[in-house]
């Protein structure tokens, strides 16, 4: 019994107490544990104890007690029962410390005693003047229930010697109250001498397990103990694994950093070095080691300098800067060096641990980038930024002194021809040569610089007060560039001719920003191309005027689609008996202040600008849209529309797709529709403009190539164009009466067209001669003012219906 209780006692100290080894009083935690085997089995002991009650109840019942009395007496078992269970359940869900413990300790000895005293009741009710048999069975019975209470109630000595006391002295006390018979005597006697065994038994296992217990914790603190110093011993050898490991790994960055370490003793002597430093000094460690640090001493460092050094790094404790050194072979180098002191315990310096990094190539680096960001990468010369800034001082110096300067602006003519012919690397030698000739053609004083392709810009400063002599000095300079420029280039063994055009203004002081002395020196430099290239022309302001108009009509075109401001004007296109067969669509621009601008103005600004792309598809879409309004109308829906498509348009990756959906999108009909293209059109990816025509004319779209004969087309490529008409330029037809070239070119082309499977239509015909001429030469089909003037859609539609 004894050894079940301790093996129970065991496993309650794990389940219920704190964890052991905490800080407790050992003393207070037994009391505590004790407590807690007191209520650790009250359920099954008070099931028990109803059982045994009521079996109890029922024997003396039939032996002669009255009923009610043993229920009575049954009653109270199970309202004391109950309220000994819930006392249990209640203590078990809060699981007290041991502060606590001792209140709950009382609480259960106090429902013991109530227990005890209900069945000591029992021997009064039950036993006095009873019959032998009851008066046996009841002492069997409240014997048995002592015996079998005193282990269970072991652990806390009141609560054994409360029940005990409260059932054994009722029961002798009765046996020896009414002994008229020696069975009575013994039976006294017995209870007592039972009692006072059961008390001496109770003290020894209590006393037994108190033992236990408290050897449960001193053992559980012992094992904690040991955990914790298996945890320390644990925490010591990583952390003694980590030192190690640090270590290594302190050595292995020492070995194998790309940076040149150094440590040295506080007398500067070399104590160690690492590979990296060996290959950036070229002395190896056994060379450096016990050597002073001086050993790296370039010469080019004051005295200062080290002193200097030396106080940072006696006060901070560090030091970072750039230092010349020199290596073992000789050659001098500049190195970022960064010092530390290394401390001990009480904060003496002990050693220095320098890094070492040579910066001579990064130094280098940054200098070439530093040269990149002024200076151009092909020809060396000073590029826009720095021109620019040059020009700012330049300016700022002749409002102090005086004495104008001037910008030349120098463009290299038909510099693209040279790249697509002969090769970017030869257009590149060409710059450079340019670059040298340049150079050659002015002072040191001035600026010579690359403004970007084949633009070069000549700055010149100090030139006089006076802007006659000033502008004539700026002249001979010029027509000195010129003369330079255009001699023979030696490019990799091909002899190229090259002339430049140049665009001169002058500058006084700061009177002008620097974007309107460029802009004038360029501006003059498009004037020198337009008469004829390989001239110098001078900035005036009629040249601004015209620039400054071309800006105001950029800036109106740019409203003038959204206003609804463009509208398209119709010209008549007939047949050899004068019938109109359909009309040419013609953009016109009704500006709200200046009127009706014609085309020739503005046209070539949107290809410019790229306002001809949503131009051109509004010019589609309205003329489809005619086309379908013309469709309703029997004596019109046969006529064509030519429509003008630009070179950018035609470009375009989905022109093609964008043509259709036009058509889908207004139901015009396709066959009706034609796309005139010109000759320059024909220049660039000539696979790309057949697979557009291609993807067209399948779905009926006609094509006419306009202004034919004064572009560059070749005839095997004509021959290969999915083409309907050739359209003779009114160049040829204007003077094709007194011109025989003009007569030969015009008679050529309809031959040519003829041979070709192609119709032939002239424009610009204007007399009934020409018209004569034409017919004879086998053309018939016109276009000009002899037919009808380009008009709006409702005059044009009168002329079809006269035609």
């Amino acid at each position: 019994m004894v050894d079940t209780i301790i093996s129970d006692i065991r496993a309650a100290s794990g389940r219920l107490s704190a964890p052991v080894g905490s800080a407790l009083d050992i003393g207070a935690e037994a009391e505590r544990q004790k407590t807690a085997l007191l209520y650790r089995n009250a359920g099954s002991a008070q099931l028990l104890n109803l059982v045994n009650a009521s079996l109890f109840a029922y024997v003396n019942s039939t032996l002669a007690a009255p009923v009610s009395v043993a229920f009575d007496w049954w009653c109270c078992i199970v309202v004391i029962s109950v309220g000994r269970y819930l006392l249990a359940n209640r203590f078990l869900a809060t699981m007290p410390d041991a502060c606590a413990a001792k209140t709950w300790r009382h609480r259960y000895i106090v429902a013991t005693a109530m227990l005890a005293a209900t069945w000591g009741t029992g021997a009064f009710l039950f036993m006095w003047n009873a019959s032998d048999a009851a008066f046996l069975f009841t002492g069997l019975v409240l014997a048995g229930m002592v015996a079998g209470a005193v282990p269970i109630l072991s652990p806390v000595p009141a609560a054994y010697r409360a029940f005990a006391l409260l059932v054994m002295v009722p029961m002798a006390s009765v046996a020896l109250l009414q002994a008229s018979s020696p069975l009575y005597w013994g039976l006294g006697l017995l209870t007592i001498i039972f009692l006072v065994a059961l008390l001496i038994g109770a003290r020894n296992v209590h006393e037994t397990l108190d033992v236990a217990i408290r050897l449960g914790l001193e053992q559980g603190r012992l094992a904690e103990s040991l955990d914790h110093a298996r945890a320390a011993a644990e925490i010591a050898l990583a952390e003694r694994r980590q030192a190690s490991e640090k270590l290594q790994l302190a050595a292995s960055v020492f070995a194998n950093s790309q940076e040149g370490i150094i440590i040295t003793a506080t007398d500067s002597t070399i104590i160690d070095v690492n590979d990296a430093f060996a290959g950036i000094t070229g002395y190896a460690a056994r060379e450096a080691v016990g050597q002073k640090a001086r050993l790296l001493g370039s010469g080019r460092h004051e005295p200062a300098f080290y002193i200097r050094m030396k106080e940072t790094l006696a006060h901070g404790g560090a030091w970072q800067g750039e230092i010349w050194n020199r290596r073992k072979r000789g050659e001098i180098y500049l190195a970022w060096l960064s010092i530390t002191a290394v401390k001990d315990d009480e904060g003496g310096i002990t050693h220095y641990v320098g890094t070492l990094t040579d910066i001579s190539q990064r130094k280098a680096a940054e200098d070439e980038i530093r040269h990149l960001a002024f200076y151009d990468a092909l020809t060396r010369l000073p590029n826009r930024r720095l021109l620019i800034d040059r020009l700012n001082h330049a300016c700022a110096a002749s409002a102090r002194s005086g004495r104008m300067g001037a910008l030349l602006f120098i463009d290299l003519d038909n510099f693209k021809a040279l790249n697509d012919t002969l090769g970017h690397d030869k257009g590149d030698l060409l710059l450079e040569q340019v670059a040298q000739r340049l150079a050659g053609c002015v002072r040191e004083s001035d600026t010579v610089s690359r403004f970007g392709g084949d633009e070069f810009v000549v700055m010149l400063e100090g030139l006089s007060e006076k802007p006659e002599e000033a502008a004539s000095r700026t002249r001979q300079i010029g027509e000195k560039i010129l003369a330079a420029l255009s001699q023979p280039y030696q490019l990799s063994g091909h002899v190229q001719h090259s002339t430049s055009s140049i665009g001169a203004t002058l500058f006084a002081g700061t009177g002008n920003s620097i974007d309107d002395l460029l802009k004038q020196a360029d501006l003059s430099m498009y004037t020198a191309k337009e008469a004829g290239r390989n001239f110098l022309r001078f900035f005036d302001q009629s040249m601004q005027d015209v620039v400054n108009t071309r800006v105001a009509l950029e800036a109106d075109l740019r409203q003038a689609l959204a206003r609804n401001e463009f509208m398209l004007y119709y010209q008549p296109q007939v047949d050899r008996d004068g019938r109109v067969t359909g009309a040419e669509a013609l953009l016109r621009w009704r500006h709200p202040e200046r009127g009706l601008v014609p085309p020739n103005e503005f046209i070539h600004l949107t290809e410019e600008t790229g306002l001809i792309l949503p131009l051109g598809l509004w010019v589609l879409e309205t003329a489809c849209k005619q086309l379908v309004a013309w469709a309703t109308r029997p004596e019109l829906d046969q006529c064509t529309l030519a429509v003008n498509i630009s070179a950018r348009q035609f470009h375009q990756q989905d022109f093609a797709q964008q043509v259709l959906e036009v058509i889908r999108q207004t139901g015009a009909n396709p066959h009706r529709l034609k796309l005139e293209l010109t000759e320059s059109l024909l220049l660039d990816d000539m696979e790309d403009i057949i697979a557009k025509m291609a993807a067209l004319k399948v779905h009926g779209v006609g094509f006419s190539l306009d202004d034919f004969g004064t572009g560059y087309s070749s005839l095997a490529y004509l021959k290969r164009l999915p083409l309907d008409q050739l359209k003779i330029d009114q160049s040829f037809v204007r003077e094709v009466l007194t011109d025989p070239n003009d007569a030969a070119i015009a008679r050529t082309i309809v031959a040519l067209a003829n041979s070709l499977g192609l119709s032939v239509i002239a424009e610009g015909v204007e007399t009934q001669a020409q018209r004569d001429f034409l017919a004879s030469e086998g053309c018939h089909a016109y276009q000009g003012y002899l037919f009808g003037r380009p008009e709006p859609v409702e005059q044009m539609e009168q002329c079809l219906n006269r035609g």
